[in-house]
């Protein structure tokens, strides 16, 4: 577009500073991929990865938060799950959690004594 011999370049947005930017379109980047997940409560998600990463077997549901398995088939491939039949429970070691690596740092009695400060500090900011 041009205006009175001007170049105008689309607008595409502004930050709190006031400063403008005019940025072409974002490229591509990276080829992607989306992924989907089955969560054990029959919802249906996808995720995007870079073509070129590892897919994880298992990613956690945003909405439930439960770990969900992989529906996509490998690329190449006939199956129909990239993680192969389902695992059951009692094999091998349960995947680390946050909670659990949190847990192998702190005792419960020191993470109450930091929620009862942060929860402390949440009032007095409410208050005042």
């Amino acid at each position: 577009m041009s205006a009175g011999g001007l170049q105008v370049l689309p607008l595409r947005g502004r930050r709190l500073s006031g400063h403008t930017s005019f940025e072409k379109e974002p490229e591509a980047g990276c080829d992607a991929q989306q992924i989907s997940y089955l969560c054990p409560r029959e919802h249906h998600f996808t995720v995007r990865f870079a073509k070129t990463a590892d897919v994880p077997p298992l990613w956690e549901c945003r909405k439930h938060g439960v770990e969900s398995r992989c529906v996509t088939p490998k690329t190449g491939s006939s199956d129909t799950r990239i993680d192969g039949p389902a695992k059951s429970a009692s094999r091998g070691k349960a995947p680390r959690t946050a909670w659990i690596m949190l847990r192998e740092r702190r005792s419960i009695s020191e993470l109450e004594g930091l929620l009862d400060e942060q929860l402390a500090k949440l009032h007095a900011a409410r208050e005042g």
